[in-house]
């Protein structure tokens, strides 16, 4: 009798030892939209020569390498904000993937005093990193709801932001870390996924497995998603495990894309300006260098480590036309910063990015219809904000995540 196709597992670990195809653990199954594994065993051809001219030698088996691809939703810090909130399983594969993450440790209330880009607190703000995002209270109006993102100047009891909110923060609101993932020059931490359908022997793992790409897909009023790319060391199975390995499906706490907002302004003007964005598209190009030796751990197995050779962030946004697409993509050498934001949903739904470099790149912008309206797509390429005042990998780096 055929089994269903549906019933699947994805689940995840990190790894202590690059490709180690002794570890089977997983500690996350995730919530995905869709999965492909591709299981890249090769067989290379025998070519000796024979007597007659129909004959040949059977392949024999060589390197046996794979990939995987999924597409999930976007969580927010999947958790009632607060300075201690933990990574969940998406800021664990981002913050792998790009090499930089930090959790939330500061957390207090507002006071009197603040204005649009300053945030005035109880006691000493100094727990904030220059360059981090953090979030501040309720929705509502002035800054409510909204991220702000650390400037060099915080000290004291006042905190600075580089991106001006609509409004002030009332007094006694609530202002508090994010969870942070941004590049660093040497992430090091790989991954196995488990892949497996309920049917018994359909279980297969990879391991050594390394984010090559990531790509958000962001549609006002739809739900965001994000796709992973993973390339691995080597695949193992099919074989039979556990079904589901993992107990418990992790939480994926979200909303639709809507009352957020697209801040975007010159570069180093804090001045509040939004964009009227309909469609967003966020492209991670991961330079990965793959090394190949003979001191595999698996018998199939070829690649023995990696490392990341660049991270470029790519912004594709469709706007309504104004007119402006084209005026500043023939200014030489003019810089944008651009903070995206979801929503200001307050209950662990809540997520943003920050760009604080990025320069237009081609096609030049032209009209389109949108729904019988006239719009325009621009895109940028986000570099590192490197200054003295930046010293550290999230204060230079040129594109960070935020979740709350």
């Amino acid at each position: 009798m055929a089994t269903a196709f549906a019933p699947r597992e994805l689940a995840f670990a990190n790894e202590s030892t690059f490709g180690d195809t002794t570890g089977t653990s997983m500690t996350y199954r995730i919530p995905v939209v869709s999965v492909e594994l591709d299981d890249a065993w090769q067989r290379l051809a025998d070519e000796s020569i024979h007597v007659r001219m129909n004959a040949s030698s059977p392949h024999v088996l060589g390197p046996r390498k794979g990939s995987i691809k999924f597409t999930c939703y976007v969580p927010g810090g999947n958790a009632v904000p607060s300075a201690a909130l933990s990574a969940s399983w998406f800021s664990t594969l981002l913050g792998n993937a790009l090499g930089g993450a930090s959790a939330p440790g500061f957390q207090q209330a507002t006071t009197t005093g603040s204005d649009a880009d300053t945030i005035v607190v109880a006691t000493s703000g100094a727990s904030f990193a220059a360059g981090a995002m953090f979030a501040v209270g309720i929705r509502g109006t002035g800054a409510g709801g909204r991220f702000g993102v650390v400037g060099s100047t915080s000290s004291g009891t006042t905190i600075q932001s580089l991106v001006a909110f609509p409004g002030s923060a009332a007094s006694g609101v609530q202002v508090w870390d994010a969870l942070q993932n941004y590049p660093t020059e040497t992430p090091t931490t790989s991954q196995r996924f488990l892949l497996q359908w309920g049917a018994s022997g359909s279980s297969y793992y990879l391991h050594g497995a390394v984010c090559t790409g990531i790509e958000f897909s962001i549609l006002i009023g739809g739900l965001a998603t994000c796709t992973f790319t993973y390339s691995g060391a080597v695949v193992t199975g099919p074989t039979t495990a556990t079904f589901p390995t993992v107990a418990a499906l992790s939480d994926c706490l979200k909303v639709p894309t809507m009352n957020g907002l697209c801040f975007f302004q010159a570069h180093a003007t804090t001045t509040h300006a939004t964009k009227c964005v309909t469609e967003i598209g966020l492209q991670l190009d991961l330079g990965t260098a793959i090394q190949e030796t003979i001191c595999g751990a698996g018998q199939y197995q070829t690649i023995t480590g990696w490392a990341r050779t660049k991270c470029v962030p790519k912004l594709t946004l469709k706007e309504y036309w104004d007119g402006t697409g084209n005026t500043s993509y023939a200014l030489d050498g003019a810089y944008k910063h651009f903070l995206f934001q979801n929503s200001a949903d307050v209950t662990g739904k809540r997520w943003g990015f920050y760009m604080p470099r990025m320069y237009q790149v081609d096609p030049v912008p032209m009209v389109e219809d949108v729904g019988g309206l006239m719009a325009q797509t621009t895109t940028w390429i986000g570099t590192e904000n490197i200054s003295p005042e930046n010293a550290t990998d999230l204060a230079k780096s040129a594109i960070r995540f935020a979740f709350a």
